[in-house]
């Protein structure tokens, strides 16, 4: 599976048709803002980082969350 846009990478449902992830894994995270593994796992332990859901030992982000997390995080130029 390949995308352009990093985090859109899909699969395919128990009916065989497309659908996009929704879920990011630790690693498609730090693969998409290009930080190292241990900065998300900082973010995971510290605070920091996006909303993150646990399923068993499992770290999984909501794309939507990851992309208003993103959002806030614009930084404004400041003039000299």
């Amino acid at each position: 599976m390949t995308s352009d846009d990093k985090g859109c990478e899909g699969g395919q449902d128990r009916e065989g048709g497309w659908v996009a992830a929704k879920h990011l894994s630790p690693e498609d995270l730090a693969d998409r803002l290009g930080v190292p593994i241990m900065t998300v796992y900082a973010w995971n332990s510290r605070g920091g980082g996006p909303r993150f859901m646990k399923f068993g030992k499992h770290v999984r982000y909501k794309i939507a969350d990851v992309e208003a997390w993103e959002d806030e995080h614009y930084a404004e130029s400041v003039a000299s």
